[in-house]
């Protein structure tokens, strides 16, 4: 047979696999760090054996695990590799041995494969263009194409089929051999013929000898699907209560049981099957075919009885999308080619069917088939409707649908399937209605004279299978335009109507009588022409592949008069309206491709080739240094070009030759967003666009890069149009080689969203954190209208027994016993605590801890809800209502340190100056949006920004407003009110809080990556939302601060890091004045505010905040460092530790070493050899994710004289060490000034700490990066010469911080749900300064005065409506968003920053491993050895 064929060629390939011995002369191991130094000699000298050969020596091994899991031993991977090549034949002998293979095997397989690639002597490895070795590559085809049994999915099976009822036995249990194979099951191992060529015949076979029961057990004695073993197995736990066994003997068999191997008929056969071929057009065959099928409703039956479904009223409808597990994916196909093109609007329509409430009448459900077994046959079991998209695995979920039930099948463009419906609808008494969707043009007429007659009689004609008939013209037809034919668009108003009109039928009607639901749609569809198909089987319902379009007439002539076709005559070939949609696809991934090459940094990478230089790798011809590089050759799409000039004294041309030259070859990597567009639309117009303007962007990033002399004489370099490369035929593109990477597999995303328990969890913990925001709002509102009036003291009523209040309910949310249980819980408490607001636990755990906690949570509601109306009983007098205002006071403003400027943002270098956005502001707003702005993440999204704070001035002229344009990544948003907009301020100001005197803001966020869900990062807190705030009270002259306000709503973070921070921030402020903290939903009005919009400090350059004389002649940082470590030695000065640490050690260790030991794999940078350094200077090891406490942190810190680490170790504890201190950090130097820049240097130096650099052992060299910030006039920006080949309306505006382009969409907002703003008259800017004056003049003052709100809102942001003047965060209103770009502040000419992702480091060599080589241990235990160690470190400070 071919499948054992294929086994035979594997495992013969494996065994003759030759790899070079590690031993050689040439490289010697260091047996240092290896245990036992003989043993492992002993391992070196004989580890070829292992490596090359397949048998085993029980010694060899046992050495080797005694060996790869030491982490310093230079042998330890060569281990690894050894021990995963005998796990991995182990476990591809019992994969294609007909067995189940080993889950726990499975896993450390992996692990040790992963743990071979460290291997640093000579190569033993061969790896393929996947990435994988030959035995990775053979398991990964084993268990995730083939989709082999585990030992897991055995468990799986056991537990879910005890759990199941019984059903009505057919006769009585035997141990069943079952014989012969169906020609079916040996054509493919694909998931339909499973169902159709495995499971339905066994089913059948069993159930007419006698023997269906759930006793009874099954021995195959033929191989497919059970040697190797497949997963899809469980399926027999429907009817059986044990696994099918493979036994060629049949050994222990009491009954035997012959298939017939001819039935069912569902395809053409391949060639090496090509005899059984004539059988699909045999009577006999297919009169046998059709019997065979007429048992589909007693396999209903028994599935609904298997998994206890009781008969119910109503109907359910299921959108059933393509799912991902056991999917074998085409080449060239991605999961959008998966669905419907029009997926969510086809959706959205079905939901319209049914309000999906109890009792309703209509059910609607969107699922896919990535459920456990039974799951697949409960929701096609209890589904009297499926639609899906051909290819949908609704073949094989068909087999389970009920009587009277209807599938909808959307046909690819231009043919159609029939196979299916023959078998679906043969048994009359089913009732059953198979729904072809076909475009025009597609024959469905397939069924033959003999079928038309009922089957019977002597006149007969083989049914066609599909159409066009044969094979290779129907694969021919769906490859017409590339891979991208498989799906379309699909026009479901004719289908939504009829469905909803039977449905309507349904509703108040008695049930006797009334016919099956698919009869009566097959009704009301001929009614209005749509014809029979596949001889009387299935209806055919043709639709333009255009969304609610008119309704097309069964010929697809939309009714026209002029048509000449003859009734049953199709037209062949794409119609103008099929050319239409498609080129309208077509346009859409150009922009797609285009749009993502410069989406927030340039994204095509290239490498220039000598001619003599190649290298073969793959299929295509890459650079010698590509291993340099295996993300871009995973994640991009390659081209290799030869270009030469036509124009060749053109600057474009000479521009090429100097820094590329035309006798090299250029390789570009373009995004993976291009690849539909590439792989679908062959050589084109746009398809040369795409290559002319990658070429140009690669030449603008060439032409920034090299030696600094080099690169400054770029800076006042303008390019010329992209124009004429595009039109003067500079360049003559000849495409060398090409590489589109092959999607390997697909991990799913669907989610089952119909469990109630989860639903109801959400509920409870959203319910609970509104109740605590509320609760909070209100009394900390009172104790700001208490401050305020002093009448209330006289009534014995202290304003200081409010905030006790607050601290009470805040002790109240700290006492559920689930918070001290794991970190999904913790992180359940703080969305509930901290976050009012849509929440997604999808990914938070199991649904039985969500339930568990809900509990919880709902003791909490009850809890809080008492305690907050006795306070506020108790606060009555006080809790008055505010008085609404109607007005303000004109907003006035300065800077706090006028005519200071420091370097840009941190990509940027000292080219690139900005004003200090630091202010005291007079009468203004501020209003917390973190509420009604914490957002889920959209697509392309990192993180979701959001959870705004609003400023809200009063009356400021057009050019002072035009001063607060913040940057657009800033937590701030700021709305300007005109001073006669009495109704809108009115409405923003109502019932806000007053503060008088001078108040300090201090709030987290600043930069946008600490505003995702749960993120919460010490360091960027440290600098990027407090180091400004220091700075400016330090030096800002305050003559009084009647209280600091803080706002700690930027995202819910983990727990630790946040109240790190804030105890941070407590500790520092209460040396200043009161802290009032803001809630969320709150507004504040101040009398005088300081606000710092500085965005980032981190990861400077030139780092002017840490600079002496920067920010003003005097200036330094090291008093402001100096003043805030006193503020938190003096706040933690009564705290003597806890009772554990005073046990542990009478005196705090002044030599410590912390190696990141318990980071995550995301930014692991582990010490490896932390332990040996540490043994070397008598440090002692800590992990400050283990203190007890802030306060013991703070006095570990101080005590400790000298700090052995690795580079971001926790630098912000350095904060609380003596001067004079010691930081030691291990790091690669060259990576770390890219990627972190000059920030904690300067910082070390402020605080008076010695910081000493030593190089890690290994280090990679950073990627090439631009030695300036690259900047381009706005007119020859990338982003606007686009434009140039755009086929879409676009408009480039700009304001003081950013360059965005905008596109016309001709979309809708009606599904975008609620805008994130609508502004009202009077908030939004109409006369606003016109940058870019290189740009074109913006006529459309209203669009544009809309498009520069959208741009304040940064990327929160992303389409507007300028019809009802709407703000969206989605794409998809009348106009988007495409790309933004920075406008060069306090320039003389409007320029715009250039960016490129080649310049970015690689995290990956970032976020290495580091191991200290012995310089560098050496150089440690010297510095050891000179501290000095105050004996007599007492614990109180």
């Amino acid at each position: 047979m071919a499948v054992r064929t294929i086994v035979v060629v594997r495992v013969i390939f494996l065994l003759s696999v030759s790899v070079a011995t590690a031993t050689t002369e040439l490289w010697a191991p260091d047996f240092k760090n290896c245990g036992l130094p003989a043993s492992a000699a002993k391992f070196w000298e004989m580890s070829g054996i292992i490596i090359d050969n397949v048998n085993k020596d029980e010694q060899l091994l046992k050495l080797a695990w005694s060996i790869e899991n030491l982490p310093n031993c230079s042998l330890a991977p060569l281990a690894a590799l050894a021990l995963s090549r005998q796990l991995g034949l182990e476990l591809v002998y019992a994969g294609h041995g007909c067995q189940d293979m080993d889950s726990a095997l499975l896993d450390k397989f992996h692990r040790l494969s992963t743990a071979a690639r460290r291997w640093s002597g000579p190569p033993v490895e061969e790896y393929s263009k996947h990435g994988m070795s030959p035995l990775e590559w053979e398991v990964h085809v084993l268990t995730k194409k083939l989709w082999v049994m585990t030992t897991t999915h055995v468990d799986n099976f056991r537990s879910i089929t005890a759990k199941l009822p019984d059903y009505t036995p057919l006769v009585s249990p035997a141990t069943v051999c079952i014989r012969g194979a169906t020609y079916l099951a040996q054509e493919s191992l694909v998931f339909a013929h499973f169902v159709w060529g495995h499971f339905y015949p066994v089913f059948v076979a069993v159930t007419k000898a006698g023997f269906l029961h759930r006793q009874t057990g099954l021995i195959f004695a033929d191989r497919p699907f059970m040697c190797p073993r497949s997963s899809w197995l469980s399926f027999y736990g429907l009817l059986f209560d044990e696994l099918p066994s493979f036994d060629e003997t049949c050994a222990g068999a009491t009954a035997v049981v012959d298939l017939d191997e001819t039935v069912p008929i569902m395809a053409h056969y391949t060639e090496e099957l090509q005899g059984y071929e004539p059988s699909t057009r045999d009577r006999s065959t297919w009169q046998r075919h059709l019997a065979h099928c007429n048992w589909r409703p007693v396999l209903n039956r028994l599935a609904r009885e298997r998994l206890g479904e009781k008969p119910t009223v109503g109907f359910k409808v299921v959108y059933l999308r393509r799912g991902t597990v056991g999917a074998v994916g085409r080449v060239g196909e991605t999961v959008a080619h998966r669905n419907i093109l029009n997926d969510a609007a086809v959706g959205k329509a079905l939901a319209t069917l049914g309000d999906n409430r109890p009792g309703q009448l209509v059910t609607v459900l969107s699922e896919t088939t990535d459920k456990p077994w039974h799951e697949q046959v409960r929701l096609a079991a209890t589904a009297n409707v499926i639609l899906g998209l051909h290819g949908s695995a609704l073949a094989a979920i068909e087999l389970w649908m009920p009587g009277g039930g209807i599938l909808v099948s959307v046909m690819s463009p231009s043919i159609c399937e029939c196979r299916f419906a023959y078998c679906a609808a043969s048994n009359e008494g089913r009732a059953f209605l198979y729904v072809l969707a076909t475009m025009p043009g597609a024959n469905c007429q397939l069924g033959g004279r003999w079928l038309e007659q009922g089957g019977v009689g002597d006149d007969f004609e083989a049914p066609e299978l599909h159409w066009p008939s044969r094979v290779q013209d129907l694969v021919a037809t769906i490859y017409r335009e590339g891979f991208f034919s498989f799906s379309r668009v699909f026009d479901y108003s004719q289908l939504v109507a009829g469905l909803r009109t039977v449905f309507a039928e349904q509703e108040g009607s008695p049930q006797e009588g009334l016919l099956p639901l698919s009869t009566r749609f097959r009704s009301w569809a001929q009614e209005r022409g749509h014809p029979s198909a596949c001889g009387g089987k299935a209806l055919q319902m043709i639709d333009s592949g255009v969304e609610n379009s008119e309704e097309v007439s069964p010929q697809g002539n939309n009714n026209s008069s002029s048509n000449n076709n003859n009734p049953g005559e199709f037209p062949q070939g794409p119609g103008a309206q099929d050319e239409k949609i498609w080129g309208d696809i077509a346009k859409e991934s150009f922009e797609a491709c285009s749009d993502a090459m410069i989406e927030k940094h340039m994204q095509v990478n290239f490498a220039v080739i000598p001619p003599n230089d190649l290298i073969e790798q793959g299929s295509v011809s890459l650079p010698g240094d590509a291993e340099k590089h295996p993300v871009l050759l995973k994640t991009s799409l390659v081209t290799m070009f030869k270009i030469r000039c036509s124009s060749c004294t053109h600057p474009w041309a000479k521009l090429f030759d100097s820094i590329i030259g035309f006798d090299n070859f250029l390789v570009l990597y373009l995004p993976m967003q291009c690849k539909p567009f590439l792989e679908n639309y062959g050589v084109t117009k746009r398809l040369i666009l795409i290559h002319l303007f990658s070429v140009y962007l690669a030449l603008l990033t060439a032409a920034f890069e090299g030696s600094p002399s080099r690169v400054a004489s770029q800076q006042s370099w303008v390019p010329p149009p992209l124009t004429d490369i595009l039109h003067d035929q500079v360049f003559v593109l000849e495409i060398a080689d090409q590489l589109v990477p092959d999607v390997v597999e697909f991990q799913s995303t669907s989610r089952d969203r119909t469990d109630r328990n989860l639903a109801q969890a959400r509920q409870k913990i959203l319910d609970t954190g509104r109740l605590l925001d509320t609760t909070l709002r209100e009394l900390s509102a009172s104790h700001r209208m208490c401050m305020s009036d002093n009448s209330h003291k006289s009534k014995g009523q202290p304003c200081e027994s409010i905030p006790r209040a607050v601290s009470m309910v805040e002790k109240l949310t700290l006492r559920p016993s689930s918070l001290q249980g794991n970190s999904f819980q913790q992180h359940l408490f703080l969305i509930s605590h901290l976050q009012a607001n849509n929440v997604d636990l999808g990914n938070c755990g199991k649904n039985e801890d969500v339930a568990e906690f809900s509990q919880e949570l709902s003791k909490l509601a009850e809890i809080v809800s008492d305690a907050s109306v006795d306070i506020l009983k108790e606060l009555q007098p006080v809790s008055s209502t505010v008085p609404e205002r109607s007005h303000m006071p004109p907003s006035s403003w300065e800077e706090i340190f006028p005519g200071a400027t420091v370097d840009g943002a941190f990509w940027e270098s000292s080219s690139s100056q900005v004003p200090v956005d630091i202010f005291k502001l007079r009468n203004v707003c501020i209003r917390d949006l973190s509420d009604v702005t914490s957002y889920t993440l959209l697509p392309g999204d990192s993180v979701p920004l959001g959870r705004r704070l609003e400023l809200i001035t009063f009356g400021l002229s057009p050019s002072a407003a035009e001063r607060f344009t913040l940057d657009p990544n800033s937590r701030f948003l700021t709305t300007h009110s005109a001073r006669d907009a009495t109704t809108a301020v009115a409405k923003l100001v109502r019932n806000a809080s007053f503060l008088s005197g001078l108040s300090l803001f201090w709030y987290d966020g600043h930069l946008s990556s600490l505003r995702c869900p749960d993120c919460s990062n010490i360091d960027h807190h440290m600098q990027d939302d407090a180091m400004v705030d220091w700075i400016t009270y330090f030096f800002g002259n305050f003559s009084s601060v009647r209280q600091v306000v803080t706002n700690m709503h930027a995202s819910e973070g983990e727990l630790r890091p946040k109240k790190w921070f804030s105890q941070l921030v407590d500790a520092v402020a209460a040396d200043i004045a009161p802290v009032d903290r803001m809630r969320k939903g709150e507004t504040i009005c101040f009398e005088e505010v300081v606000l710092n919009f500085m965005q980032r400090l981190s990861n400077c350059r030139t780092c002017s905040f840490y600079s002496d004389n920067s920010l003003f002649e005097g200036y330094s940082l090291r008093p402001v460092l100096d003043w805030v470590r006193q503020s938190v030695w003096r706040a933690q000065g009564t705290e003597t530790g806890t009772a554990s640490c005073q046990q542990q050690h009478s005196l705090l260790p002044c030599v410590v070493a912390f190696g990141r030991q318990s980071e995550g794999p995301t930014k692991p940078r582990t010490w490896l050899n932390l332990q040996e350094a540490a043994d070397q200077t008598n440090a002692t090891v800590i992990d400050f994710r283990h203190f007890d406490s802030f306060g013991d942190e703070v006095l570990a810190m101080k005590a400790t004289r000298l700090m052995l680490t690795v580079v971001g170790a926790h630098q912000a504890a350095a904060l609380f060490m003596r001067p004079g201190s010691t930081w030691v950090e291990l790091s690669c130097g060259k990576v770390v000034a890219q990627q972190w820049g000059q920030a904690w240097p300067k910082i070390f130096a402020a605080l008076q700490v010695n910081h000493i650099h030593l190089e890690a052992a290994d280090c990679k060299e950073p990627p090439i990066k631009s030695a300036e910030t690259a900047w381009l006039p706005v007119h020859r920006h990338p982003l606007v010469e686009m434009l140039a080949i755009s086929e879409s309306e676009q408009v480039s505006v700009c304001n003081s911080r950013q360059l965005c382009i905008f596109r016309s969409n001709g979309g809708s907002s009606s599904t975008l749900g609620k805008p994130i703003e609508v502004p009202g008259v009077g908030l939004l800017r109409d006369t606003l300064t016109q940058w870019c004056s290189e740009l074109p003049v913006f006529e459309n003052q209203h669009l544009r005065s809309l498009l520069l709100r959208c741009m304040d809102w940064g990327q929160d942001c992303q389409s507007v409506d300028d019809e009802v003047g709407a703000i969206y965060r989605q794409r998809g209103s009348f106009w988007d968003k495409i790309h933004c770009a920075l406008i060069k502040p306090m320039g003389e000419i409007s320029e715009a920053s250039l960016r490129s992702k080649r310049w970015t480091t690689d995290r990956a060599v970032a976020d290495g491993l580091l191991t200290a080589p012995k310089e560098a241990l050496a150089e440690m235990r010297r510095l050891a050895e000179a501290t000095t160690c105050l004996r007599d470190q007492p614990w109180s400070l």
